[in-house]
């Protein structure tokens, strides 16, 4: 692989860089590289040969994807924390087939697209591919009551929009007819986020016609698919100020199931692809636990980095403030820092055998507000009377 990503055209720091890696980025050589990959000596098409590259960089990838994946789990559960469990809900779904989504993404290579985080390349499923599915699941169930469906057909009258369960569909989604949009849903569908990396496989695809003025059977096409068994999340976030979130919550999580069950999501739905299956109580359990140890995680993080932080703010504010003193005084003042209570018991102590200088220093302190409290706090004992006697001697 490093061979191929010096020879790529691109520029000559890209191309370095890219030789420097031991882990090749998957998604930048699926969207950008694999089609410049050069025509195989074994048996197979270039586009087989570009595929099996891919689906072993994604495995190569499995550490980073896996870091990735922890921290969308993060993010997601600190902003449960910020709305608050009554505005935000997790719902854990488990895939039960292969995925496809983004199928046609543009790509060097025709049909293998698939819907990742640019940054990352973590597996995702858009929001706006949830709430497409989910609007569509709506539209068919709430305001046709199961009648045959057709994305041309229109209620016939208003009347279609004013049963309870049609007002509902439309506060969740929002409300986009003809005479003009009334408002927007008052849910968030955020997307949807594996909680642990799924499994990248290569599916197959046969045709069923041998194209004219070819005598030999066509050539399976092959294309990427996430396998299924991966636990994924779909969080629903209720907009601030929406009345009754919790009615809100239960009917987007009762439609986000059923459309994901039923229907399926992504490419080849018809043939069984992108269809989920609810998790089981206790596999929910387990990713609400790994959430909150995550968090708990990522705070003890964050506040280590704001001591960090703070720590060079004072670094840098002492180091101004010194720079501004005189020589004299900024001696002074770098003698005395991170100096304890302990540290000034014992330079009392050790008071007859300092420099002039030194000893200057120790009695400015201990006429200082500080030292005095220091003074104050010996007990009543041989030894602090003779440090107190050294200091005496020396001038205090």
């Amino acid at each position: 692989m490093k061979e191929f990503f010096r020879s790529v055209a691109a520029l000559k720091p890209i191309r370095e860089a890219l030789a420097r890696a031991q882990k090749p980025p998957w998604h930048l050589v699926l969207d950008k590289l694999c089609g410049l990959l050069e025509a195989p000596e074994q048996e197979g098409s270039r586009k087989t040969q570009a595929l099996q590259c891919i689906q072993k960089l994604y495995e190569e990838c499995n550490s980073s994807l896996k870091q990735a994946a922890d921290a969308k789990l993060t993010w997601l559960t600190r902003l449960c924390m910020d709305a608050g469990e009554d505005r935000f809900r997790p719902v854990v779904l488990r895939s039960s087939s292969p995925l496809l989504v983004h199928l046609a993404h543009a790509s060097v290579l025709e049909n293998v697209g698939l819907s990742f985080e640019r940054t990352a390349g973590l597996p995702i499923i858009p929001g706006t591919a949830v709430k497409g599915l989910v609007s569509t699941w709506t539209y068919w169930t709430q305001i046709f009551d199961g009648e045959k469906f057709d994305t041309k057909k229109k209620p016939s009258s208003r009347r279609a929009f004013e049963k309870p369960q049609t007002i509902l569909a439309l506060r969740v989604l929002g409300d986009d007819r003809g005479e003009g949009s009334e408002s927007a849903g008052a849910v968030i569908f955020l997307g949807g986020f594996p909680v642990e990396v799924p499994k990248l496989g290569l599916d197959i695809v046969n045709p069923h016609h041998t194209p004219q003025g070819q005598e030999k059977a066509p050539t399976p096409n092959l294309f990427l698919a996430l396998e299924p068994g991966a636990t994924w999340m779909f969080p629903l976030l209720v907009r601030r100020g929406a009345p009754d979130p919790q009615a809100l919550l239960n009917a987007a999580e009762r439609w986000l199931c059923e459309s994901l069950t039923e229907l399926g999501i992504g490419a080849k739905t018809a043939a069984g692809y992108g269809r989920f299956q609810k998790a089981e109580e206790k596999e929910k359990a387990d990713v609400l636990e790994k959430m909150a140890k995550l968090l708990e995680k990522a705070t003890i993080e964050r506040e280590k980095r704001l001591k960090e932080a703070e720590a060079r703010r004072r670094e840098e504010a002492d180091a101004k403030r010194l720079a501004s003193l005189p020589p004299e005084e900024r001696d002074y003042q770098k003698y005395c820092a991170e100096k304890t209570k302990d540290d000034w018991t014992r330079l009392a102590a050790e008071l007859p055998r300092k420099s002039s200088q030194e000893k200057e220093w120790i009695l400015r302190y201990f006429r200082s507000p500080e030292g005095k409290a220091v003074i104050k706090s010996w007990p009543k004992n041989e030894k602090a009377k003779k440090r107190l006697q050294n200091l005496k001697d020396a001038g205090l």
